[in-house]
């Protein structure tokens, strides 16, 4: 009568994100794009101090996946990136705070 109902808890191996999203998704191109892009410029306005940062490839990546969705606020941003399996795949499940990609935005782009 009824599909068996049952939660994702209890799966011994949990399915790969890159599974759900088509080969052909927006996401993917933005992913295959930005890494053909030379980062040097983004590299030298680091320091080699202190703790280690998000890399400004995948910085780079969220924010133009997120303005071409039309998504500009960066605690909006940060909730997607929580949320959409889009996002969860581009950033490796890492989830920036909307502190880092302003800082980002503002200071390395």
């Amino acid at each position: 009568m009824f599909k068996s109902y049952t939660t994702n808890d209890n799966q011994l191996l949990l399915p790969c994100l890159g599974d759900f999203i088509p080969r052909n998704d927006s996401v993917r191109v933005v992913h295959r794009i930005m890494e053909q892009i030379n980062p040097e410029e983004l590299y030298r306005k680091y320091s080699p101090k202190g703790c280690s940062a998000y890399h400004p490839r995948k910085m780079l990546q969220i924010l133009v996946y997120a303005y071409l969705r039309n998504i500009y606020s960066s605690p909006r941003i940060e909730e997607i990136c929580r949320n959409d399996i889009r996002f969860m795949w581009l950033t490796g499940i890492e989830t920036p705070d909307h502190n880092t990609l302003n800082r980002f935005r503002s200071s390395r782009m």
